[in-house]
């Protein structure tokens, strides 16, 4: 599905099981995947096939604009509208005037 990972299985004696994704971007990641249902582990193999490998970097730095924002600045004493709003369900292959 995503050619720019690997993924192998490998058994190791007397060490846990454990996910490895190697990139081609020459970064590789490993995730303990130890008392783990079939669901988490899932979760993880997704979580390694959507990275980029790359470790995390903080960024120490605020981001800034120099463009306001089109809705204004929020302040604490804006006061709150009430919207009201009709549902109607319709189903498919039924028209309003139909009934069943």
């Amino acid at each position: 599905l995503n050619p720019e990972v690997q993924v192998a299985t490998e058994i190791k004696r007397n060490h846990h099981p454990i996910l490895k994704a190697e990139y081609v971007a020459g970064f590789d990641k490993h995730i303990d995947i130890k008392n783990l249902d079939l669901d988490g582990i899932q979760k993880n193999v997704a979580r390694l096939r959507n990275s980029s490998g790359r470790k995390m970097k903080r960024l120490d730095i605020p981001v800034t604009s120099e463009t306001p924002s089109i809705q204004g600045v929020w302040q604490p004493t804006v006061p709150f509208q009430s919207v009201e709003v009709e549902l109607e369900h319709v189903y498919a292959g039924q028209g309003k005037d139909q009934s069943t």
